[in-house]
């Protein structure tokens, strides 16, 4: 009875705001114990672009988060804290940092239903680490001890509204059609990255020490990013909210 009351819920608000024509972004919800819960910069930046934000929060009922993918017209995956490395086959390492079962359960699924049923995908930062793994990839799980080699800085100690270090971006790439540029900064707020890329994607984006920082797949309409162009956007960047523009508008057919 309780799952049929949230549908309707659902489905009534879903259908008022289907009237204005503007496309409706599911928003992955960050852990919470007893909250639903999401940075507001995610939000904030889908509706500065032109979309609804509707969260969807961490369920553990596959029927119900399978409805909530199907009422959107695209999903934007959040970052958040770090992956059970259980999941791609290792041992966890000294310094991996919090893991929450229940999140990761709730977003490997949210990310398959997502592609099963052809809806446009951005990952951001935990969101890009969490498509690599939900599609056979791997990550580092913690850079300064299993990278194997020099790096950059990938935790910054400024505002996230300040990039801190240049990305390098592959020309022909959905990324540099989008910004125009084949180079560009942004922020950082990872310690675990890309290592083996899962099969059907693209690199298209690398730091100056060759981390992953964005990848693609056309055919899954999907493109991830790790670092944080929410928190960008929220403090005036123009180059990143076009991100968001874009990916709305292909949403909206435009």
């Amino acid at each position: 009875m309780k799952r049929l009351f949230l549908l309707s819920l659902l489905f009534v608000s879903l259908a008022s705001a289907a009237q204005t024509k503007r496309p409706i972004i599911g928003v992955s919800a960050a852990w919470s114990e007893n909250d639903v819960r999401v940075p507001k910069s995610y939000t904030e930046s889908v509706a500065k672009a032109g979309g609804i934000p509707m969260v969807i929060p961490i369920t553990d009922d596959m029927e119900l988060l399978r409805a909530q993918v199907a009422a959107v017209d695209a999903v934007i995956m959040t970052g958040g804290e770090d992956y059970d490395p259980l999941l791609f086959g290792q041992e966890p390492a000294q310094m991996l940092g919090e893991v929450i079962p229940e999140r990761d359960s709730f977003d490997l699924a949210m990310i398959k239903i997502a592609v099963e049923l052809g809806k446009p995908i951005l990952g951001i930062c935990r969101g890009l680490q969490g498509i690599n793994i939900a599609f056979g990839g791997t990550l580092y799980q913690d850079i300064p001890s299993t990278y194997g080699k020099p790096y950059i800085q990938h935790r910054q100690s400024r505002a996230g509204k300040w990039g801190s270090h240049t990305i390098y971006i592959k020309a022909g790439s959905t990324l540099a059609k989008i910004l125009g540029t084949n180079k560009t900064v942004v922020n950082s707020f990872h310690h675990q990255a890309i290592d083996r890329l899962a099969q059907g994607f693209t690199v298209t984006a690398r730091a100056a020490d060759g981390m992953v920082e964005a990848i693609e797949d056309p055919a899954r309409k999907i493109i991830a990013l790790q670092f944080h162009p929410e928190a960008m956007t929220k403090g005036g960047n123009e180059e990143t909210l076009r991100i968001f523009q874009y990916f709305i508008e292909c949403v909206a057919g435009k």
